[in-house]
């Protein structure tokens, strides 16, 4: 167990509030709200309820389990990992939270390093969203101070890049997407890296994809918007979907400055296999197609 102790030096504040605000372990009301529930913070020695306000001179105690979540011991692969965040690849079809124990928040305990930082937190946290059909590079936070830096980051435009891959159906030229998503502003711009012929979608394009808004579904929206939906993607889509093969879309590209030691970092993967090889897939049903032409009945 590890514990950690605050003499209260400002009245005014409800003890979630107080917690919230002093413990760097805590960081949110929300999680003070649910670490009062499981008697982790107690006042003066004594559960209390959150809406208790506290006074100068009280004692407030948080008691954290040295783990709190199950590990998955399910290898991935990790680009960065000091003491205040990591950068790991996520694969595709693992959610990033879930309550089966069988998620990326599952899987961090296992391959990354513990930090004996004084802010650590008690769960590496990821700081931003992948949905569970993406496959990429993620940013994860060890410490209070990381994991509240690159949240504020994360919502100042430009402070943290993202570029994606993906395969998008049809021949696609270099463009760019403004459309407002679910009322809010939202800003994706793509390139074409390469095009082929497709026996499923007649042509199909690699595209290099960045984000400078984080909506849900982002890329997906915006590509379909174009007539250009991912391929494997059944939910935007237009014609007929390919099913039962994942989504082709792949986070490849970090850059941003380190919260702690402004190093500046740029962390990336070459083209993922999934990628290469459903390109390799079509590439080869066209050269059988047209082999068996040249043949004639």
């Amino acid at each position: 167990m590890a514990k950690h102790t605050l003499i209260v030096e400002h009245h005014g504040y409800r003890i979630d509030r107080y917690c919230s605000v002093f413990f760097p372990q805590v960081s949110s009301l929300k999680r003070a709200k649910k670490w009062m529930r499981n008697g982790w913070v107690t006042l003066n020695g004594q559960r209390v309820e959150s809406s208790r306000f506290v006074e100068v001179g009280d004692r407030i105690d948080l008691t954290l389990p040295e783990e709190v979540m199950p590990v998955w011991e399910h290898p991935i692969d990790v680009l960065w990992d000091d003491a205040h965040l990591a950068v790991v690849y996520k694969p595709s079809g693992v959610p990033v939270h879930s309550n089966d124990g069988k998620s990326l928040r599952n899987i961090l305990g296992f391959v990354l390093t513990r930090t004996t930082e004084a802010d650590a937190l008690i769960q590496f946290e990821p700081v931003h969203r992948l949905d569970a059909r993406t496959q990429g590079l993620m940013l994860i936070a060890k410490t209070a101070r990381a994991r509240a830096v690159l949240g504020n980051a994360f919502a100042e435009r430009g402070q943290i890049q993202k570029w994606y891959q993906c395969l998008a159906v049809g021949t696609v030229s270099d463009g760019e997407s403004q459309e407002p998503l679910d009322g809010k502003e939202a800003q994706t711009e793509w390139r074409v890296l390469d095009t082929c012929p497709s026996v499923f979608t007649e042509t199909v394009s690699l595209l290099e994809v960045q984000i400078f808004t984080g909506r849900t579904h982002q890329i997906r929206k915006h590509l379909k918007m174009a007539g250009h939906p991912v391929l494997g993607d059944d939910v935007y889509h237009t014609g007929r979907p390919l099913k039962h093969k994942g989504l082709f879309l792949c986070a490849v590209r970090l850059a941003f400055t380190h919260p702690i030691t402004g190093l500046e970092l740029t962390l990336s993967v070459p083209t993922p296999a999934k990628l290469l090889k459903r390109w390799a897939f079509e590439a080869n049903r066209i050269r059988m197609r047209e082999e068996n032409h040249q043949e004639g009945p």
